[in-house]
């Protein structure tokens, strides 16, 4: 089993800054000149609405470094308990997500929703080629959910104390998760709901109740997952829930304990 290159969070102080930078103008902007990079300062920025990215193209929100580039929500706000710290709607096309950290709120509560959420309508899904990468998410119940894209790539990320999953595939295909890790999960560190054909590969989970979770794919053609060279370790439950299902997940190199 290979070693991962993992993320630190918080070993340099941050600043605080009086008035978050307006992030949501410079996406909106970004959106309306039909793309750009729009890049997060370094500090602890506490916004008091969630962002929203909506039919966005070509478009790339990063921070300068993962450690030192934090958004959060206001704690105990009402915004903290109901809305995402990001939300992506509508038409989406070629986004990507780097270089962030998004800290959730302890006292939110088992309803509150993902940090991340990336939500089309299953019926007819307009979102494709998404990236999340270099990020890191602390403090959830879901770290982050991806409804009904197309091309969703989650790559060298770190997840750490949920209160539900870590990462949640729902209602989509080919999604892949590589090279990221979950750490104190009490739900699955990877979901995979109604999902047809994604690839789990290159992951390390520690403490978690399970590393991956496989609800059954409601279409009749659905295509198997597969789960290839992760390690699971020191897990609550099963490393791979249910064991039996159709279509069999394709399972190779993994490492459990």
């Amino acid at each position: 089993m290979r070693f991962l290159s993992l993320l630190v969070l918080f070993s340099v102080p941050l600043l605080t800054a009086a008035e978050p930078p307006p992030i949501q103008q410079w996406i909106n902007e970004a959106i309306a000149a039909g793309g750009g990079i729009v890049t997060i300062p370094e500090g602890e920025h506490v916004l008091p609405r969630g962002l929203v990215i909506k039919d966005a193209k070509k478009l790339a929100l990063r921070g300068i470094n993962t450690e030192t580039c934090v958004l959060k929500l206001v704690t105990g706000s009402e915004s903290a308990k109901k809305e995402p710290l990001i939300e992506i709607i509508g038409t989406a096309e070629t986004l990507e997500i780097a270089k962030l950290t998004f800290i959730g709120s302890e006292t939110a509560g088992d309803k509150c929703p993902a940090l991340l959420r990336i939500h089309d309508v299953p019926e007819k899904p307009v979102m494709k080629d998404l990236i999340v990468r270099d990020c890191a998410f602390a403090d959830f119940t879901t770290g982050l959910e991806v409804i009904a894209a197309n091309i969703v790539s989650v790559e060298r990320c770190s997840l750490r104390d949920g209160r539900g999953s870590a990462v949640l595939f729902r209602q989509l295909k080919a999604a892949t998760a590589r090279g990221n890790r979950m750490t104190r999960m009490k739900g699955a560190a990877f979901e995979l709901r109604e999902a047809s054909g994604c690839l789990i590969i290159g992951n390390e989970t520690l403490g978690c109740a399970h590393g991956v979770v496989i609800q059954p794919e409601s279409q009749p053609k659905a295509e198997a997952h597969q789960i290839l060279n992760n390690a699971f370790f020191k897990n609550s439950g099963p490393a791979i829930h249910p064991a039996q299902i159709q279509p069999q997940p394709i399972l190779k190199d993994n490492d459990s304990e």
